[in-house]
């Protein structure tokens, strides 16, 4: 059971001017590309894209969700029981190296292996995704990682408290 106290926080949080307004996206291309201006002719932009895609050395979800379980020190099935996955799912991942996780999928593993909140970033990135200041349901799932909630039954609680929809996933 979620303490009251830090319900009453988290809404308080929602409900503050902090996550009012727009996000500028202006240059945000141009930084990802790592250039400070573009050019307008759609040739040169992809080039570009492509260029920074072939240079880049991250690790896809399924290498860093991997790596972190190994330095969890706890096995695989510890990890996607504790995350809600099937085995079947969690062997197709496994296998399939294009795999494409959905989001909550990717927040159940980062629930389960425990991460603090740069691991937590890095391994929703590497599947193609972000936490949204301006999205309450992962406002909420920063909270709870930032508080140690850790449960996933505890973090849906949290998530039902506030009118959202609970983690689920399919495969």
């Amino acid at each position: 059971m979620i303490p009251t106290q830090l319900l009453s926080e988290l809404k308080s949080l929602l409900n503050s001017s902090m996550l009012k307004g727009s996000f500028p996206l202006g240059g945000l291309l141009g930084k990802m590309l790592g250039c400070k201006g573009l050019s307008n002719r759609a040739d040169d932009i992809s080039e570009m894209i492509l260029a920074k895609i072939n240079a880049s050395n991250e690790k896809s979800f399924r290498e860093l969700l991997f790596e972190f379980i190994d330095q969890s020190g706890r096995t695989d099935p510890d990890i996607y029981k504790r995350a809600g996955c099937s085995r079947q799912l969690f062997h197709k991942i496994k296998n399939q190296e294009n795999y494409h996780a959905s989001k909550d999928l990717v927040m159940s593993f980062c629930l389960a292996l425990k991460l603090q909140k740069s691991d937590v970033e890095r391994l929703l990135q590497s599947a193609g995704y972000a936490l949204s200041k301006s999205d309450h349901r992962d406002v909420a799932f920063a909270f709870c990682i930032d508080k140690g909630i850790y449960d996933i039954m505890e973090v849906n609680e949290v998530f039902e408290s506030i009118g959202k929809k609970p983690l689920r996933y399919t495969d």
